[in-house]
């Protein structure tokens, strides 16, 4: 027995097909709150400021956990792929206006591998200072 129209696509294969990403062009052009800076340990308040700034700049689904999730193949649908590519940058560079200069020289400045790696670094040198540091900044 057959249901309906067995050449239709379906509605997943459909959207698979016609891909589209819209390159977003936000107003916010820089972070406004204060940057983040290992050496005034501001890292939780920073965070929170910085998720809002990036919602209203339109750029969180560029970071995580959302960033790879919804990045088109290039050979499929190209035109997706440079807008995803394009936004992407964007979002590195709103990361980069949003830390300290010493931030920017301790982690290597802002990695063109993309938000991925840049997001990675940061939490990876805010996150990871293990007993010892955790210790002094109690004190």
């Amino acid at each position: 027995m057959t249901l309906g129209n067995t050449s239709a696509q379906s509605p997943a294969t459909e959207d698979a097909s016609n891909l589209t990403v819209r390159l977003i062009t936000s107003t916010t052009h820089a972070f406004s709150s204060e940057k983040l800076n290992k050496n005034k340990h501001n890292w939780r308040t920073w965070e929170d400021s910085f998720w809002q700034a990036m919602t209203l700049s339109l750029l969180d689904e560029y970071t995580p956990p959302d960033m790879e999730t919804f990045k088109p193949n290039k050979d499929t649908h190209p035109m997706a792929f440079r807008n995803w590519q394009q936004n992407d940058r964007r979002a590195c560079a709103f990361i980069g206006s949003a830390i300290s200069e010493s931030e920017k020289i301790t982690i290597g400045g802002a990695p063109r591998a993309g938000v991925s790696k840049f997001w990675k670094m940061l939490t990876d040198h805010h996150t990871n200072d293990g007993p010892v540091a955790q210790i002094n900044l109690i004190r």
